[in-house]
């Protein structure tokens, strides 16, 4: 089908079943959201279709022009959302983006959209673009902002010439894309309080939720048979290389496991070498399900963070007992007052913890219970939606 075609079908459902029809943007393919942004993006957008809101997501630098449905799945529910695929580049050239104009237009004659969701800040111009032609206001959310922090700016004027321009340009580019928006959503406590303290501008909170693709028919059979190799317990392993190199090496009868893009680089540095380090790069998401029936816990560390760690709202998802470092945690600090996550700066404490965790099953269930517990508390897909909404419904009575 073509993008008007399917567009077209869309115009014959009920428009009043949704009172948000929400057109967002950004530079990824969700049906392969195998980094952080891509997974938040899916999971946001899959919670608002979850709960009603029809979407339609512009992914503007596919390698060809389509529209296809992006279903989702949890165990709250299931549901779908259109994406167009417009064919471009990704560029850090705002004007780039523009391009895309004649293409937007021909799905706007089949949408009605009423509000506009700008995920990422290289399609800002775009958006905005379209907010001011379709007269409707501009959410931007604020995630992965690298150069917000100070410690960012020194190493980017450590590392040369190459990254002082985007770091002397990010903290003015940050302010410009909020006051331009009719209303602005950081996704930590964190973003809010170091940004808000340089824009006088109200920022909203909203944590991202976590849902899954869901795409059981597209995992072919001997993938699937594919994991039954592993070992039947495996600890998930997020954060440096390095690291692992280190834990790994003094817990030889604990087996790890490594998944997404950071297998890849992980297999570069050789930790393929390791007989007790698993590799498994970019699955399916219904492979990533099956696989966490082998997780017992989860360590995700972080040097920095610039938004907040999905794979730790990820391994929520899942009930797994979580061992992390403080920056890991930012966003998500009560995990550690709730004594749901282990938390130490120290790697040797980190690693005595996890053989203390590995060996109580009691303990262990335990955490996997406070863990499930707080994700449907406090970042289930309906939670994630009802504050959302809140921001939405303020906005449109506010531009009413």
């Amino acid at each position: 089908m073509t993008v008007k075609e399917v567009l077209y079908s869309c115009q014959s459902r009920d428009r009043a079943s949704s009172h948000f029809r929400i057109l967002a943007v950004s530079i990824h393919n969700l049906k392969y959201p195998f980094h952080g942004s891509a997974r938040l993006q899916l999971s946001m957008l899959g919670a608002l279709s979850l709960t009603g809101s029809r979407i339609v997501y512009l992914n503007v630098a596919s390698n060809a022009s389509s529209m296809e449905e992006v279903p989702v799945i949890s165990r709250y529910g299931v549901a779908s959302f259109k994406q167009a695929n417009l064919s471009g580049t990704i560029s850090q050239n705002q004007i780039k983006y523009l391009r895309v104009m004649p293409a937007v237009k021909d799905i706007l004659n089949y949408t009605d959209p009423n509000i506009i969701l700008c995920f990422s800040r290289q399609t800002f111009l775009l958006c905005k673009m379209l907010s001011l032609k379709l007269n409707i206001p501009l959410v931007t959310l604020h995630d992965a902002m690298r150069y917000l922090y100070v410690n960012q700016l020194i190493r980017a004027s450590l590392l040369g010439a190459k990254e002082v321009p985007s770091a002397l340009l990010a903290l003015p580019f940050y302010v410009a894309t909020t006051l331009a928006s009719n209303a602005s959503i950081a996704v930590s406590e964190n973003i809010k309080s170091s940004f808000g303290s340089l824009i006088n501008r109200r920022i909203h909170v909203v944590r991202p939720t976590f849902m899954l693709l869901n795409d059981a028919h597209d995992t072919p059979s001997e993938k699937l048979s594919k994991l039954d190799e592993l070992p039947e317990e495996l600890v998930l392993y997020s954060g440096p290389l390095g690291t692992l190199r280190y834990i790994a090496s003094k817990t030889p009868n604990i087996n790890y496991v490594i998944t997404g893009p950071s297998a890849y680089y992980a297999k570069l540095s050789g930790l393929n070498n390791f007989s007790n380090i698993y590799l498994v790069h970019n699955i399916s998401d219904q492979l990533l399900s099956k696989l966490h029936d082998k997780i017992a816990l989860a360590i995700i560390i972080r040097n920095v963070m610039t938004g907040i760690s999905m794979t730790a709202i990820q391994e929520l998802y899942f009930g797994k007992p979580l061992l992390t470092n403080a920056v890991a945690l930012q966003g998500l600090e009560e995990l550690k007052h709730q004594g749901i996550a282990n938390v130490s700066d120290d790697v040797l404490k980190l690693t005595s913890c996890l053989g203390e965790v590995l060996k109580n099953k009691r303990l262990r269930e335990e955490l996997e219970h406070k863990s499930l517990n707080f994700f449907d508390k406090h970042l289930s897909p309906f939670i994630f939606a009802k504050n959302m909404y809140s921001v939405l419904r303020e906005l449109l009575a506010r531009q009413a």
